[in-house]
Protein backbone atom coordinates (compact mmCIF):
# COMPACT_ATOMS: atom_id res chain seq x y z
CA UNK A 1 0.00 0.00 0.00
CA UNK A 2 2.80 2.35 0.94
CA UNK A 3 4.58 1.58 -2.34
CA UNK A 4 1.36 2.33 -4.24
CA UNK A 5 1.02 5.73 -2.58
CA UNK A 6 4.64 6.58 -3.39
CA UNK A 7 4.08 5.54 -7.02
CA UNK A 8 0.94 7.68 -7.36
CA UNK A 9 2.70 10.67 -5.83
CA UNK A 10 5.55 10.32 -8.31
CA UNK A 11 3.17 10.11 -11.28
CA UNK A 12 1.26 13.21 -10.18
CA UNK A 13 4.49 15.15 -9.69
CA UNK A 14 5.69 14.25 -13.17
CA UNK A 15 2.33 15.27 -14.67
CA UNK A 16 2.46 18.64 -12.89
CA UNK A 17 6.00 19.27 -14.14
CA UNK A 18 4.98 18.39 -17.68
CA UNK A 19 2.02 20.81 -17.49
CA UNK A 20 4.23 23.63 -16.21
CA UNK A 21 6.71 23.05 -19.02
CA UNK A 22 3.90 23.04 -21.60
CA UNK A 23 2.55 26.34 -20.25
CA UNK A 24 6.02 27.88 -20.34
CA UNK A 25 6.52 26.67 -23.90
CA UNK A 26 3.15 28.11 -24.99
CA UNK A 27 3.92 31.47 -23.37
CA UNK A 28 7.34 31.53 -25.01
CA UNK A 29 5.83 30.71 -28.41
CA UNK A 30 3.25 33.49 -28.02
CA UNK A 31 5.96 35.94 -26.99
CA UNK A 32 8.14 35.00 -29.94
CA UNK A 33 5.31 35.42 -32.45
CA UNK A 34 5.90 38.32 -34.84
CA UNK A 35 2.93 40.19 -36.27
CA UNK A 36 3.33 40.26 -40.00
CA UNK A 37 3.57 43.80 -41.33
CA UNK A 38 0.82 45.05 -43.63
CA UNK A 39 1.50 44.51 -47.27
CA UNK A 40 2.13 47.63 -49.29
CA UNK A 41 -1.24 47.23 -51.00
CA UNK A 42 -3.17 47.00 -47.73
CA UNK A 43 -1.24 49.89 -46.18
CA UNK A 44 -1.99 52.11 -49.16
CA UNK A 45 -5.68 51.19 -48.99
CA UNK A 46 -5.87 52.06 -45.29
CA UNK A 47 -4.11 55.39 -45.79
CA UNK A 48 -5.95 56.33 -48.97
CA UNK A 49 -7.87 59.58 -48.73
CA UNK A 50 -9.76 60.96 -51.69
CA UNK A 51 -7.99 64.07 -52.94
CA UNK A 52 -10.66 66.28 -54.45
CA UNK A 53 -9.89 67.31 -57.99
CA UNK A 54 -11.48 70.31 -59.67
CA UNK A 55 -12.77 70.87 -63.19
CA UNK A 56 -10.85 73.24 -65.43
CA UNK A 57 -11.81 75.54 -68.27
CA UNK A 58 -11.86 72.60 -70.68
CA UNK A 59 -14.08 70.32 -68.61
CA UNK A 60 -17.33 69.16 -70.22
CA UNK A 61 -20.31 67.38 -68.69
CA UNK A 62 -19.72 63.61 -68.77
CA UNK A 63 -23.34 62.99 -69.73
CA UNK A 64 -22.95 62.81 -73.51
CA UNK A 65 -26.41 64.13 -74.32
CA UNK A 66 -25.43 67.25 -72.43
CA UNK A 67 -21.71 67.72 -73.11
CA UNK A 68 -22.00 71.32 -71.89
CA UNK A 69 -19.37 73.36 -70.10
CA UNK A 70 -18.76 72.40 -66.46
CA UNK A 71 -18.40 75.49 -64.31
CA UNK A 72 -15.37 75.88 -62.09
CA UNK A 73 -15.51 76.64 -58.39
CA UNK A 74 -15.14 80.41 -58.77
CA UNK A 75 -17.73 80.72 -61.55
CA UNK A 76 -21.19 82.07 -60.75
CA UNK A 77 -22.70 78.69 -61.62
CA UNK A 78 -19.87 76.72 -60.00
CA UNK A 79 -21.95 76.00 -56.89
CA UNK A 80 -24.08 73.56 -58.90
CA UNK A 81 -21.30 71.43 -60.36
CA UNK A 82 -21.40 67.75 -59.39
CA UNK A 83 -18.84 65.01 -59.81
CA UNK A 84 -18.43 61.27 -59.44
CA UNK A 85 -15.47 58.94 -59.00
CA UNK A 86 -15.55 55.58 -60.77
CA UNK A 87 -14.30 52.36 -59.24
CA UNK A 88 -11.13 52.69 -61.33
CA UNK A 89 -10.53 56.14 -59.81
CA UNK A 90 -11.56 58.24 -62.80
CA UNK A 91 -13.27 61.55 -61.98
CA UNK A 92 -16.32 62.61 -64.01
CA UNK A 93 -17.82 66.11 -63.87
CA UNK A 94 -21.41 67.22 -64.43
CA UNK A 95 -22.74 70.75 -64.92
CA UNK A 96 -25.85 70.00 -62.85
CA UNK A 97 -26.70 67.19 -60.44
CA UNK A 98 -29.47 65.77 -62.62
CA UNK A 99 -26.97 65.00 -65.37
CA UNK A 100 -25.16 62.62 -63.03
CA UNK A 101 -28.25 60.43 -62.75
CA UNK A 102 -28.86 60.43 -66.49
CA UNK A 103 -25.21 59.55 -67.10
CA UNK A 104 -25.83 56.43 -65.04
CA UNK A 105 -28.82 55.55 -67.22
CA UNK A 106 -26.62 55.67 -70.30
CA UNK A 107 -23.69 53.90 -68.65
CA UNK A 108 -25.07 51.14 -66.43
CA UNK A 109 -21.80 49.19 -66.59
CA UNK A 110 -19.83 52.05 -65.03
CA UNK A 111 -19.65 51.82 -61.24
CA UNK A 112 -19.71 55.20 -59.51
CA UNK A 113 -18.14 54.54 -56.13
CA UNK A 114 -18.41 58.15 -54.93
CA UNK A 115 -20.76 61.02 -55.81
CA UNK A 116 -20.24 64.62 -54.77
CA UNK A 117 -22.03 67.96 -54.94
CA UNK A 118 -20.93 71.38 -53.70
CA UNK A 119 -22.02 73.03 -50.50
CA UNK A 120 -23.84 76.15 -51.71
CA UNK A 121 -22.10 78.41 -49.18
CA UNK A 122 -18.54 77.11 -48.84
CA UNK A 123 -18.35 75.56 -52.35
CA UNK A 124 -16.55 72.58 -50.79
CA UNK A 125 -17.37 69.07 -51.92
CA UNK A 126 -19.81 67.01 -49.88
CA UNK A 127 -20.92 63.46 -50.61
CA UNK A 128 -24.34 63.37 -52.18
CA UNK A 129 -25.56 60.90 -49.55
CA UNK A 130 -24.63 63.33 -46.75
CA UNK A 131 -25.84 66.55 -48.38
CA UNK A 132 -28.95 68.45 -47.24
CA UNK A 133 -30.98 69.34 -50.33
CA UNK A 134 -33.36 72.09 -51.33
CA UNK A 135 -35.26 72.70 -54.56
CA UNK A 136 -36.12 76.27 -55.50
CA UNK A 137 -36.96 78.42 -58.49
CA UNK A 138 -33.39 79.55 -59.03
CA UNK A 139 -31.14 79.50 -62.06
CA UNK A 140 -28.85 76.48 -62.32
CA UNK A 141 -26.89 75.35 -65.42
CA UNK A 142 -29.54 72.90 -66.65
CA UNK A 143 -32.50 74.37 -64.81
CA UNK A 144 -32.82 71.66 -62.16
CA UNK A 145 -32.91 74.24 -59.36
CA UNK A 146 -31.36 72.01 -56.71
CA UNK A 147 -29.11 73.40 -53.97
CA UNK A 148 -26.95 71.43 -51.54
CA UNK A 149 -25.64 72.06 -48.03
CA UNK A 150 -23.45 70.28 -45.51
CA UNK A 151 -25.66 71.12 -42.52
CA UNK A 152 -29.33 71.42 -41.64
CA UNK A 153 -29.09 75.00 -40.34
CA UNK A 154 -27.88 76.28 -43.73
CA UNK A 155 -30.60 74.31 -45.45
CA UNK A 156 -33.26 75.81 -43.18
CA UNK A 157 -31.92 79.36 -43.64
CA UNK A 158 -31.99 79.05 -47.43
CA UNK A 159 -35.53 77.69 -47.28
CA UNK A 160 -36.61 80.57 -45.04
CA UNK A 161 -35.05 83.11 -47.42
CA UNK A 162 -36.75 81.67 -50.52
CA UNK A 163 -40.53 81.39 -50.30
CA UNK A 164 -40.74 78.72 -53.01
CA UNK A 165 -37.93 76.56 -51.62
CA UNK A 166 -38.76 73.05 -50.44
CA UNK A 167 -36.67 70.24 -49.03
CA UNK A 168 -35.86 67.63 -51.66
CA UNK A 169 -34.06 64.30 -51.90
CA UNK A 170 -31.88 62.16 -54.14
CA UNK A 171 -34.97 60.19 -55.13
CA UNK A 172 -36.87 63.36 -56.13
CA UNK A 173 -33.94 64.77 -58.13
CA UNK A 174 -33.49 61.43 -59.88
CA UNK A 175 -37.21 61.34 -60.74
CA UNK A 176 -37.02 64.74 -62.44
CA UNK A 177 -33.88 63.68 -64.30
CA UNK A 178 -35.61 60.48 -65.41
CA UNK A 179 -38.61 62.41 -66.71
CA UNK A 180 -36.37 64.65 -68.78
CA UNK A 181 -34.35 61.68 -69.99
CA UNK A 182 -37.44 59.84 -71.22
CA UNK A 183 -38.83 62.96 -72.84
CA UNK A 184 -35.54 63.46 -74.67
CA UNK A 185 -35.59 59.86 -75.89
CA UNK A 186 -39.19 60.22 -77.03
CA UNK A 187 -38.47 63.41 -78.95
CA UNK A 188 -35.41 61.82 -80.56
CA UNK A 189 -37.48 58.79 -81.52
CA UNK A 190 -39.97 60.99 -83.34
CA UNK A 191 -37.13 62.72 -85.15
CA UNK A 192 -38.15 66.15 -83.92
CA UNK A 193 -35.70 68.97 -83.45
CA UNK A 194 -34.04 69.79 -80.16
CA UNK A 195 -35.43 73.33 -80.02
CA UNK A 196 -38.69 72.18 -78.43
CA UNK A 197 -36.76 70.50 -75.65
CA UNK A 198 -34.52 73.38 -74.64
CA UNK A 199 -34.83 75.51 -71.54
CA UNK A 200 -34.91 79.29 -71.48
CA UNK A 201 -31.09 79.45 -71.52
CA UNK A 202 -30.86 77.40 -74.70
CA UNK A 203 -29.71 74.21 -72.99
CA UNK A 204 -31.16 70.84 -73.81
CA UNK A 205 -33.80 69.82 -71.27
CA UNK A 206 -32.08 66.75 -69.88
Amino acid sequence: MKKLLILMTTVLSLAACSGDKADETTKKDDKDKVVAPKTEEVAKKDDQVHEHSEPDEHSLCAFESCNMKVYMKDDEMGAFTAKAVTDDNKTLYFDDAGCLFNYQRDNEAVVLSEKYVRDYNSLEWVTMDDAKMVHADIKTPMGYGDVFFTDTSSQEKFTADHSDAVETSIKAIDAVAMERYMKKKEMSGHGEGDDKDKDKDGHDGH
